[in-house]
């Protein structure tokens, strides 16, 4: 037997691919976990997303009313 590893008949092919260095804690397929029931949002998540974004959203609505308002106007 030849201690030496097995030369490739083509100089310019690839050798084997080497093991990788690190590995990710990816799944494979999304079909590898199950998939997650849907959130049902409570009272306390509606309260916490009126206080945060309550405001801002008041304004955003009272902005489309006089846009619709003013262009509703032109129109007649």
């Amino acid at each position: 037997m030849d201690p030496r590893p097995e030369e490739p008949e083509n100089p310019d092919t690839d050798g084997p691919v080497p093991h990788p260095d690190h590995h990710i804690q990816i799944p494979g397929a999304p079909s590898t976990h199950p998939p997650e029931p849907p959130m049902v949002p409570s009272s306390g998540a509606f309260g916490t997303f009126w206080s945060m974004y309550g405001p801002t959203s008041v304004l955003v609505a009272v902005g489309l009313a006089i846009v619709i308002f003013v262009l509703g106007g032109i129109g007649s």
